[in-house]
């Protein structure tokens, strides 16, 4: 964030100095373009935001906020802004996306190598700890896995001791 910061400055800055020959305000795109690279769409949306306010204080140097020029700059960086954080927005949406796909990749590539239906049945009851950060009894896991589907023939209940607790 620093370097976007440091770029919206100095492009500010020089612009102001070097007069009105030279517009330097469009190449204060480059800050949440930059940004949205490492960061998400909140922090490229206040790149985008303070280029805004750095640009508006570039036209009130040059000449005022009604001429076309910096109406049109105006109009063109906070769409361009808006695009990029929309696509970080995406982008981290896909993220979140891809690693909840994993997760049950990985699950179920565990539930292919398991070797009996109780090893499977721990591996699920590993993996329920592990997404309830551990806060998950053992009567909440069996209730859970006893209300899903079993397909295994021979197992049509989970409960297989005398006192009626499950086997894990």
């Amino acid at each position: 964030m620093a370097i976007a910061l440091a770029l919206i400055v100095a492009i500010a800055v020089v612009d102001i100095g070097i007069g009105t020959s030279v517009h330097l305000g469009p190449l204060l795109v480059i800050a949440p373009t930059l940004t949205a690279s490492f960061a998400g769409p909140r922090l490229t949306a206040v790149v985008g935001a303070l280029a805004e306010a750095a640009l508006l204080i570039i036209a009130i140097f040059h000449g005022g906020l009604t001429t076309t020029n910096h109406v049109a700059q105006l109009i063109a960086l906070a769409v361009l802004s808006a695009l990029v954080v929309f696509v970080c927005y995406v982008r981290e949406r896909h993220a979140r996306e891809l690693s909840r796909l994993r997760s049950v990749a990985e699950m179920a590539q565990r539930a292919f190598q398991a070797s009996s239906p109780d090893a499977l049945l721990q591996e699920i009851h590993r993996d329920l700890l592990v997404h309830t950060c551990e806060q998950l009894t053992d009567d909440a896991a069996f209730l859970i896995i006893e209300r899903t589907p079993s397909r295994h023939p021979h197992r049509p209940h989970l409960v297989s001791q005398a006192d009626g607790s499950p086997s894990f």
